[in-house]
């Protein structure tokens, strides 16, 4: 093996490594991912999935080992976990003008996608809202991609409704116009209290802000929404 190969090889061992750890991390600590995933794998459908924004997924290993084809997404490139039905494809999403799939899954992805800081680099037009984009993110996957009955599996941060910085926070407003776009069968609420994320209703949610501060200094979503949409 080439001086290069090792070296990329290296990387990708440290890369899953890194990934197995936020894993356990999210599994351990009150953080998003802690309700994002177990509502990720309560609401899979049957058959293949298109994983959008792959690169950080730390659940992906463990739906490889369910056995379910797995298309990974990303511009950025992709650490391969090497097991299972795993397909890489490193482009944006909206150059993929094709698909069969049953499932989609943006969870904690499409809020990055389209700001100023340009993560996912999407190529923003100033003239359009970061809003207005990911909601074309979702409409070309919805329309392009998505089998007939099948499902887009959506998680976003919730609260005052913010642009700027890492990421976009949902609010009613900007959660009404993906009721407006797509049919919508399960939505489901949580907050952060005493530090434990809850379910909640809408009307409980803590609309003061999109972020708090964690005892060990990270940052976690004060709230989130979960969304599945039916095609």
């Amino acid at each position: 093996m080439s001086r290069e190969g090792k070296g990329r090889r290296e990387r990708q061992i440290t890369n899953r490594k890194n990934m197995k750890s936020e894993y356990k991390q999210a599994s351990e600590q009150i953080t998003g991912r802690t309700i994002e995933i177990p509502y990720l794998f309560a609401n899979l459908k049957e058959g293949n999935i298109l994983d959008v924004g792959s690169e950080a997924s730390v659940y992906i290993e463990e739906l490889l080992r369910t056995g379910r084809e797995v298309a990974r997404v990303d511009v950025r490139p992709i650490t391969k976990f090497g097991i299972g039905d795993e397909r890489i494809i490193e482009k944006d999403i909206r150059k993929i003008k094709e698909g069969a799939y049953d499932n989609i899954l943006f969870i904690g992805s499409l809020e990055h996608m389209s700001l100023r800081c340009d993560p996912y680099e999407t190529k923003k037009d100033w003239k359009v809202s970061p809003l207005d984009e990911q909601l074309k993110i979702l409409l070309h996957c919805h329309s392009n991609l998505l089998k007939k009955d099948g499902r887009i599996i959506l998680t976003l941060p919730y609260g005052k409704y913010t642009e700027g910085g890492w990421y976009l926070v949902y609010d009613k407003k900007a959660v009404k116009k993906i009721e407006k776009s797509f049919k919508i069968i399960n939505k489901k609420y949580f907050t952060v209290r005493a530090g434990v994320y809850m379910e909640c209703r809408e009307g409980e949610v803590d609309m003061s802000g999109g972020m708090e501060l964690m005892a060990n200094f990270r940052e976690r979503d004060k709230n989130i929404i979960c969304l599945i949409i039916q095609k």
